[in-house]
């Protein structure tokens, strides 16, 4: 295995992240957050150049104490947007440390 980016930052809702990955690769993607997140989701997002538009194409398993995971495998080589979305904050929390970690096989 062999990490190939590493985000660590203050989350308010989302944020996004952008990485070509590459076909013929399994990527995994860990996503955590600190103690102020009651909830929160990964989604990779391929971009359609005929609409214009990202489209989901894979989604993380539940978040559970603060950690989730997403595996993927692209069919062919192009750029790729991850979306880390905050559901929901504990009471008295707007925002939250995340980190977004991507490897490959």
């Amino acid at each position: 295995m062999e990490i190939v980016r590493i985000e660590y930052d203050l989350i308010f809702s989302t944020k996004d992240s952008y990485r070509e990955l590459y076909e013929d690769w399994e990527y995994l993607f860990v996503g955590f957050v600190d103690g102020g997140v009651k909830d929160f989701c990964l989604t990779l997002y391929e971009f359609d150049a005929l609409n214009q538009m990202w489209f989901p194409v894979a989604y993380s398993e539940p978040a559970e104490n603060g950690l989730t995971t997403m595996i993927y495998q692209p069919v062919e080589t192009k750029n790729y947007k991850v979306e880390v979305k905050v559901k929901e904050f504990y009471e008295g929390f707007t925002a939250a440390r995340y980190g977004l970690i991507y490897v490959h096989e």
